[in-house]
Formats: C-alpha cells, structure tokens, sequence
C-alpha cells in the first residue's frame, strides 16, 4: 500500500530522510530513509510507521549502525491547542513548534545508548495538553 501513500512533509537531516505521509483514507503513516552506501543522490527504505493514530504525535527511535540515536517526531490532523512538543533525551528537554496542524523532525544524537525520545504535547503556553 506504499505506492498510495501521498508525501505531505518531508525532511532530512546527514544521511538520514523522513516522509511524513497520508493514505486515500486519511490515515497517516511515515517513512524513514537511509542514504545509499555507494550511491549518495539515491535512498534506501529502513522503516517507519503505518497508520498513525490521527491527532497524535508519535516518535520512532532506533539506534543506527553509525552508533547514532535517529529519533523522529511525527503527526497529522493535530487539534488546534497543540502548539508545541517536548521530549527529553539524556537529561536535555527540547522543545519544538507545531506546523499547521503536522509534525515532522529528525533529530541524530551521537550516542546510540539513549535512544529515548517520548513527545509531550503542549498548548502556546507550553503546558502539558491532556
């Protein structure tokens, strides 16, 4: 069912790609891509997440064979009180903005021994949205 999926937000960060993607149905899935070893413009498929709850931000966390931590944000159809997101990660918080409703970021921590990323949603306020 991938060839139905339409790409809504992309992003990239060294040699690693996100695709954050909707089906026919309106059900949201993400992709996630590798760069090629021997060829640098092409990619390679390396997982992801299909059929995302709509309304959610959900993470994917994994450690790479570059001993890298790839953790990636992502959602769609977000209610309108959602402005931002936190996580923590070896004992630094980060904070991101909300987009028009969609989450999309990739973010690479060089140790792969903390692969911990868990989103906490929050208003404009940056509180916490139960």
């Amino acid at each position: 069912g991938y060839a139905e999926l339409e790409i809504v937000e992309l992003t990239q960060r060294g040699d690693y790609m996100a695709a954050l993607c909707i089906d026919p149905e309106h059900a949201w899935s993400m992709c996630v891509y590798e760069r090629h070893a021997i060829f640098d413009d092409r990619w390679v498929a390396s997982g992801g997440k299909k059929a995302m709850d709509s309304g959610e931000i959900e993470s994917w966390n994994y450690g790479s064979p570059k001993k890298e931590a790839i953790l990636i944000f992502c959602g769609g159809n977000l209610p309108e009180d959602i402005a931002y997101y936190s996580f923590e990660n070896s004992g630094v918080e980060y904070t991101c903005p909300v987009d028009d409703g969609t989450v999309l970021d990739l973010f690479i921590i060089l140790d792969r021994g903390n692969i911990n990323g868990y989103p906490i949603p929050l208003n404009a306020y940056k509180e916490p949205v139960r």
